[in-house]
């Protein structure tokens, strides 16, 4: 029996007892370095890449609140509505496939992608898909970055922003809110930078406010 066998037949074995004995038996494993080995064997000869795609801003793209759920204390759920709209984002999701694939080639190595499923729009909620899109005969898959941004946005005029360029309530001028929530879009990067540096930009606008009085 192959290592892969054995390991299999151990995941079988693990799924069918309690949690407690799962946690024992795991730990024994642990300790005997066979799962140690055999993640050694498997994962130094692995690598993953991945694309950061950059979206266009659209408008229709939003968090606001729900005017039917709520949730345990009443207050009204966030509605997301998300889309991938233009042909130039779509043509980057080909452009990252074609090349992960000549990049596997070039290397000898085998390709373990797996084509998405197909989009599912609309029907059992349990099959609906939120995040595959088929393009010229293909499926694809994005997934998020965990940027968190948005929903206070910052802008020039008050119908279309929450606060002004200082960062400052359109509405009570002694509010700042601070924070990536300003971000009216983003792109692809990690936002911490540009974060940090308009809270010192508020910072400054807070001090000369203060300094005025």
């Amino acid at each position: 029996m192959s290592e892969q066998e054995s390991f299999k037949g151990f995941l079988e074995k693990l799924c069918e007892l309690d949690k407690q004995k799962q946690i024992d038996l795991l730990v024994w494993r642990e300790f005997s370095g066979s799962i140690r080995i055999l993640l050694d064997t498997i994962y130094t000869r692995q690598i993953r890449m991945g694309y950061l795609i950059e979206q266009l801003p659209d408008p229709e793209n939003r968090v606001e609140l729900s005017e039917t759920l709520t949730d345990n204390l009443g207050l009204p759920r966030p509605k997301l509505t998300y889309r991938v709209r233009e042909d130039y984002v779509r043509n980057a999701f080909v452009s990252a496939k074609d090349i992960s694939t000549k990049l596997f080639d070039a290397l000898g190595a085998r390709e373990y992608t797996k084509a998405p499923p197909a989009p599912v729009f609309y029907g059992d909620k349990r099959e609906v898909t939120s995040n595959n899109f088929e393009y010229q005969g293909n499926n694809f898959t994005f997934y998020g970055a965990g940027h968190i941004v948005g929903t206070y946005r910052m802008g020039d005029c008050k119908d279309t922003s929450v606060v002004n360029p200082r960062q400052q309530s359109w509405d009570h001028s002694n509010l700042f809110l601070v924070g990536s929530g300003v971000f009216p879009t983003v792109a692809t990067g990690n936002p911490t930078l540009t974060l940090a540096a308009l809270a010192f930009q508020a910072a400054d606008h807070v001090l000369a406010d203060l300094k005025a009085c």
